[in-house]
């Protein structure tokens, strides 16, 4: 009886070395690519699939904080891109095949405030753009090509054009966001 199992054991053992399961495909092809600063701290981690860029990447500062976390389809940049500074979200940004295409948000890293926000076409600013100071517009622009073409609204209260002296620095409040020194 044992030894009529030991062909059958044998014929299954090969059958299913010889057909790969999907988890087992391309393994070869497939690698995990990561990077290191001089100090051995993580610089990059991305995925390679039949040696192109596929999927999430990650990159760090030398001091082990996000930079930016973004996806990659067939070696260029496609979809959000999260950028980071000392690890506290600062903008997304979206990519088609590589380019700056659609909807951008810029943010105050320190309490996560918006202050920036409009459209890509080609990797230049176009159509409307709004900027904040803190929570409350500031300025609404409408570029063409990446230059600005027209200033639609102009907040009075942060038009410090022609003034003498200029206004007092920002500096940080309670809740990590800028305000004028009174």
């Amino acid at each position: 009886m044992k030894l009529r199992l030991v062909p059958l054991i044998l014929v299954i053992f090969f059958t299913m070395c010889s057909n790969p399961t999907p988890s087992s495909m391309n393994m070869s092809a497939d690698s995990i690519i990561i990077t290191y600063y001089p100090d051995s701290s993580i610089n990059e981690i991305a995925y390679k699939q039949n040696g192109t860029l596929e999927g999430r990447a990650v990159k760090f500062d030398e001091d082990g904080y996000k930079l930016y976390d973004f996806f990659y389809e067939n070696d260029q940049r496609q979809g959000p891109q999260y950028i980071y500074t000392h690890g506290d979200l600062k903008a997304i940004e979206n990519f088609e095949n590589g380019i700056k295409q659609g909807r951008a948000q810029y943010f105050n890293p320190d309490c996560g405030f918006v202050v920036e926000e409009g459209n890509f076409i080609d990797n230049r600013k176009e159509d409307i753009w709004i900027e904040y100071f803190n929570k409350e517009v500031k300025r609404i622009v409408r570029y063409k090509d990446d230059t600005v073409a027209e200033i639609l609204y102009s907040n009075k209260k942060y038009d410090f054009t022609g003034q003498n002296p200029p206004p007092r620095p920002l500096t940080k409040d309670e809740c990590c966001c800028v305000k004028l020194l009174e």
